[in-house]
């Protein structure tokens, strides 16, 4: 949208960018099962966005770059895990896609099939996010201690047969009475956790064997995930049992490099498995460096892992020459006392002989476990960091478990006291992840207080996180925050007043009203995506001209709303509102836009007209685009709109079911004239638009045979102009 570029945030101008060039899934049939392939083009094409390292989330741009023999013609279908949901017909190949808000991993193809039906394919597999949105867990009584003990014999081997009585348990040096002793049989969740910094592509191959020797150890009820982190960390494959599964994800590792952000990760990934998963979880870390990127320090990370139940067992890589840095041995020292703290152990390798049959043995070792209960005299100090020492009866024994317990507080009160009291690193990541933990005590309450943090960073992701939440005091201070002085902010507060629906309506509406005309684009944002007509009206009003001046004499009607200041850009943005919702009754609002003398308003209206299914709207944008006294960008903005409107008929149901119903004979012949009429891409955007020459020029045939004199008799002229344009723009045929 030309007029809106500067204040239409991308996802949002790539929704509006597909409408003019893109079909839907479903308006094109897909290959048989069993058909045989198509035969390989001379074309190429890539898939530029999104790339590989990108966690698709919501409106999510779908581009690709193509090139065939010079008078070829092609098209480029999109598909995400086997799904057509998109098609573009002429560079610039792009369309928008949903992806929802599951931050799951993907598959998307780029598919490009050029005038003979033969294809040629780019294909990006895309990960998903470590962090997912979760429900908690029961919970345990606060004096209740539950630990997975290994013991194990000096060469390894794990000890089976073993009774309470022969361990002894200490807490702060005070000796406890074991309970019960028995062998583990609660569901074991893992995270394998896979460095993919640039200095790991070596290990990756490698990887690709060890894994899935470590996934054959798990139990029926045993899942695993794969999580893959440089900076970012991603979701390549969500918890599941299948080895063949774990096995496939790792084949996506491409092209991924960077820094390091372990801590920042691990933290992640062991507050969600605490706060998300039962029975037992455990982290499987393969990295080879020191951590470069985090927000998070080491000493609270420790912090946050110590209010988990969460093992972390670690691979780690020595890279030639690093042994002898004493920055590097001090991390390994540090790696090695948090693995122990979790009561798992740090496995060094300078090389990967060997790295499949450790992987495979520390599978074993998460099995051959026992479950320690003990009741703790000590549980109801909140906060108090409680050390545990398990000992072996048993001579030549080695115990591994826990180093301590924290008593009476689980990880969503240390993020919230995070949130309210840590440095902005720690704030930030608090109030990230309290959105995922649902009924955590005392989060929305600090997730609301900080949204007047000094940070733009922690507001943001405060704000992003009530969106999850959902709480309905957020809905205020979100309003308040479409004001702040920071962009990241207001489009955070935008997302989540969206999440709320039709409840946040009255709220926005109030903003139209009476916010700055910044928040009130943001709102505008928001009220189209919520599509409720219960906000037309307001919507409508933000939409109009200012009024004349009133006469001194003239009162206020009684009743009239008021009406508030018309800023080009509001209105622009509320036209757009009105397009997205689609009513007919929004017409005369919209076709007084579409004259107004501020070229955004007028360019912002003519495409709106393209989302209102009436014929009125079809004959306004026909009428522009023949119009020689408006501007190119005025006849584009037409344009754009009437692709838009018959890409949505052809979505909802295709052109010729609209176009044989009398009340739409008439607008149809109007748009197949135009496009007779339009040259070069004008022309073609209209024409593929109708389904192209094969799609438009039977509904005309139909329109001749079945319609009275004059009518019939222009439809034939407008079959033949049509059928000429067809065969002109026609590749010719090679010289002899």
């Amino acid at each position: 949208m030309r007029p809106l570029d500067s204040t239409i945030p991308s996802p949002i101008r790539a929704t509006l960018l597909l409408s003019a060039v893109a079909l839907t899934a479903g308006s094109l049939a897909q290959a048989a099962p069993g058909s045989p392939e198509a035969p390989a083009s001379p074309c190429q094409v890539s898939l530029v966005a999104p790339v590989e390292s990108q966690v698709p989330y919501g409106m999510t741009e779908l581009r690709a770059e193509a090139s065939c023999p010079r008078g070829g013609a092609w098209t480029i279908a999109f598909l995400v895990d086997g799904q057509e949901v998109a098609r573009a017909a002429r560079p610039p190949f792009r369309a928008s896609w949903d992806a929802g808000g599951s931050f799951a991993p993907h598959l998307i193809e780029a598919r490009l099939i050029d005038q003979e039906g033969r294809e040629a394919r780019a294909v990006v597999a895309t990960p998903g996010s470590a962090l997912r949105e979760s429900v908690r867990v029961a919970s345990t009584p606060i004096d209740r201690v539950d630990l997975s003990v290994s013991v194990s014999d000096a060469d390894g081997r794990a000890l089976h047969g073993l009774a309470a009585g022969d361990l002894l348990l200490e807490e702060n040096g005070r000796s406890q009475r074991i309970e019960t002793l028995r062998p583990e049989s609660r569901p074991l969740s893992v995270a394998i956790v896979v460095d993919v910094s640039t200095s790991t592509r070596g290990l990756w191959e490698s990887l690709r064997r060890a894994a899935p020797a470590f996934a054959r150890t798990l139990g029926p009820e045993d899942a695993a995930k794969v999580i893959a982190f440089s900076g970012p960390a991603y979701l390549v494959q969500d918890f599941t049992h299948d080895v063949e599964a774990i096995e496939a994800s790792l084949r996506r590792f491409h092209r991924w490099g960077g820094g390091t952000s372990l801590y920042d990760t691990l933290a992640a990934v062991g507050v969600e498995l605490a706060w998300s998963r039962g029975g037992r979880q455990a982290v499987v870390l393969l990295t080879d460096g020191i951590d470069t990127l985090s927000r998070i320090d080491l000493p609270r990370l420790r912090n946050y892992l110590r209010r988990t139940d969460v093992t972390v067992e670690t691979f780690l890589l020595r890279p030639p020459g690093t042994s002898s840095q004493p920055g590097y041995r001090k991390f390994e020292r540090d790696l090695a006392s948090l693995s122990r703290e979790t009561g798992g152990e740090v496995r060094l390798f300078e090389d990967l002989d060997g790295i499949e049959e450790a992987f495979r043995q520390v599978g074993r070792d998460l099995q051959d476990r026992y479950e320690l209960t003990y009741h703790s005299d000590r549980a109801g100090r909140p906060g108090s960091w409680r050390t545990l020492e398990v000992r072996s009866r048993l001579p030549g024994t080695v115990v591994r478990t826990r180093a301590g317990v924290i008593g009476a507080r689980d990880i969503g009160d240390c993020l919230v006291e995070d949130l309210r009291q840590g440095d902005a690193a720690a704030r930030r990541k608090a109030a990230e992840w309290l959105g995922t933990m649902q009924a955590a005590t005392g989060a929305p309450d600090a997730l609301l207080e900080a949204l007047a943090d000094r940070s733009e960073e922690v507001r943001a992701a405060a704000a992003a996180s009530l969106g999850k939440v959902r709480d309905p005091r957020a809905l205020p201070p979100l309003v308040a925050r479409l004001s702040d002085p920071a962009e990241p902010v207001r489009r955070a507060a935008s997302e989540a007043l969206q999440s709320f629906g039709p409840v946040a309506v009255p709220a926005l509406v109030d903003l139209l009203e009476r916010g700055t005309p910044g928040a009130q684009v943001k709102g505008l944002e928001a009220l189209a995506a919520i599509g409720d007509p219960s906000a037309l009206e307001a919507i409508t009003r933000a939409a109009l001209p200012p009024l004349p001046p009133a006469a001194p004499a003239d009162p206020p009607a009684k009743d009239e709303a008021p009406r508030p200041p018309a800023d080009p850009r509001v209105r622009a943005w509320a036209l757009w509102a009105l397009g997205r919702l689609g009513r007919p009754g929004s017409l005369p609002a919209i076709e007084g836009g579409a004259i107004d003398p501020d070229p955004k308003v007028r360019q912002a209206a003519l495409r709106a007209l393209g989302g209102i299914d009436h014929p009125r709207a079809y004959r306004a944008l026909v009428g522009a685009i023949g119009d020689a006294a408006r501007s190119a960008e005025d006849r584009a903005a037409a344009r754009a709109g009437l692709v838009a409107a018959i890409v949505a008929l052809r979505r909802e149901g295709g052109v010729r079911d609209w176009a044989l119903r009398e009340e739409n004979i008439e607008a149809f012949l109007a748009i197949a004239q135009c496009a007779s009429e339009e040259a070069g891409a004008g022309r073609d955007d209209l024409l593929q638009a109708l389904g192209g020459a094969e799609g438009a020029l039977p509904v005309l045939g139909a329109i001749a045979e079945e319609s009275p004199a004059a009518r019939a008799d222009r439809s034939r002229a407008l079959l033949a102009r049509l059928l000429g344009s067809a065969s002109a723009a026609s590749p010719s045929a090679p010289p002899r």
